[in-house]
Order: C-alpha cells, then structure tokens, then sequence
C-alpha cells in the first residue's frame, strides 16, 4: 500500500521548470500588487486635482453675496423647496447642475453655510434636483467645518466615504460667506482601481498559460531527448560489455590456463 502512496520522483529538469515558474509568477504578482497600489494613488492624485479645479471654477463664477442673501433671507430649513422658488437660488442650482453633468459627478455639489444659530454647518444649494436649503452637512472628518472661522473647533468622528476638495467664496467686504464642495465617493475610486487590477491578473493569466505550454512542450522534448540519451548510452554500454564478454572468451580459448598446461604436460611424460 505504501508503495502506492509514494510520490514520484522529479526529474532535474522538472525541478528547475517548477522553480522558474515560481519565480515568474512571484515576480509577476509582485509587480501586479505594486501596480495596484501606483494606479491606485494616482486616482485619487487625479480625482482630487480634478475637484479641486471643479471648486476653484464654481467659486469664481458664483457670487458671494448671493449666498449671503439666501442664508439671510430664508432663515429656517426647508422654506425653498424647488429650484425656480428664488432666482438667485436658480442660478447657482443651474450653474452647478451644469458642472456636476459635464463631470459626470454622481455625487451633488453643494454651497455650504455656517449657522451660528444652530452651530450646524448647512446645505444651502445643492446641484441636484431636489433642493436641500439649510440641512444640516455631515462631516465626520471636521475639516469642511475648520473652514469657517466662526465655527467650534469640530471634533472628527471618524473617517469621511468620499474624497473631497472646497474652495471659499467671498461676499464683496471680503467675509467668508460659503463654501463650495465637490465629493466623489472612494468606492468610485476603488472599483476603477480594481478595474484595473482585475484586468492585469487576467493579462497575467493569459502571459502564464502561454508560458506553461511552451515550457510544458519544451520539458517533453526534453525528457523525450533525456530519455533517448539514456536509451542510446545504455545501447552502447550493452554493446561495449558484450564486446568485453566476447572478447574475454576467446582469449580464455586461446590462452591455456597454467592448470591445463600441467595437466599436459604429464600425459606427454606418461
């Protein structure tokens, strides 16, 4: 039963065809995961520098004191609740609407406000088409609320799902009277990071399978060559050693041996 349990022996050539497909594919998941992680910084490189010119066109175009006037003059949550309500609120929901389209943002850009009233920061217009005056803006990092002045020193709550980029507007006595937000979810970020790497384990697949058959066809023609060497020296060890056997016989045949030759000897003196 033992006998049956052992493993077969490997021959040196499939010895080193092992040790160099491992090698090829530690070396090839090595550069797929250093890939990874350089594809994967530069999209979030990218996409920050990418809102962050968002923001900086969104606050150049929008007035400050717009904004100053629409946190002024509707000062409870919820009094606009469609975007044609104000026509200062229309023109900064369609200027940003346009922005968020083009860019192919799925997540809304939004003009933020600090009430010192309620200590809240707040939505004051939002690009998408559901208006959300005055509702309070969740920032579990506090860094969005660091930007306003008047605001408490926030306390981070944990860490934020999008990355984000803010750009200040300024009302005409150079106050700060809102910010501009653009986010763009992480998960967007990650699933194009594992776009690519699923794309590059797939190319690595294909570059194994290629090196598999040609290294497999090549350990046949080389056992196949080993085998036939062994065969071919075997042969002529064969032939050699029966050379040798034949040889030796005739040279016993021809040779008498000193016993024979005694033995000769006393019958010719008998």
């Amino acid at each position: 039963m033992s006998h049956f349990l052992k493993r077969p022996k490997l021959s040196p050539i499939h010895k080193v065809l092992i040790a160099m497909y491992g090698t090829l594919f530690l070396l090839c998941a090595g550069l797929i995961a250093w890939q990874h992680y350089e594809k994967r910084q530069a999209l979030y490189r990218e996409t920050a520098v990418h809102l962050s010119n968002i923001t900086a066109l969104l606050a150049a175009q929008t007035d400050g004191d717009n904004i100053a006037m629409l946190v002024g003059k509707y000062r409870s949550p919820g009094l606009i609740i469609k975007n044609t309500q104000d026509a200062w609120y229309y023109v900064a929901q369609r200027s940003m609407r346009r922005v968020a389209e083009a860019d192919h943002l799925s997540a809304p850009l939004r003009i933020l406000a600090y009430d010192s009233t309620s200590g809240q920061v707040q939505t004051i217009v939002t690009s998408s088409d559901v208006p959300e005056f005055r509702a309070p803006f969740n920032d579990p990092t506090g860094l969005v609320t660091a930007m306003f002045p008047n605001a408490p020193s926030p306390q981070a709550s944990g860490e934020s799902e999008s990355l984000s980029s803010a750009a200040p507007l300024i009302d005409r006595h150079g106050d700060l009277s809102g910010i501009v937000l653009a986010q763009v979810p992480k998960e967007e970020i990650e699933a194009e990071a594992r776009v690519g790497l699923w794309r590059n384990i797939l190319i690595m697949v294909a570059v194994f399978g290629i090196a598999a058959l040609v290294l497999f066809r090549s350990a046949v023609k080389w056992i196949k060559q080993a085998e036939a060497d062994r065969a071919d020296l075997a042969r002529r060890h064969e032939g050699i050693t029966d050379s040798i056997a034949y040889a030796g016989k005739i040279q016993s045949a021809l040779i008498p041996t000193p016993m024979s030759s005694v033995n000769s000897s006393n019958t010719f003196s008998c």
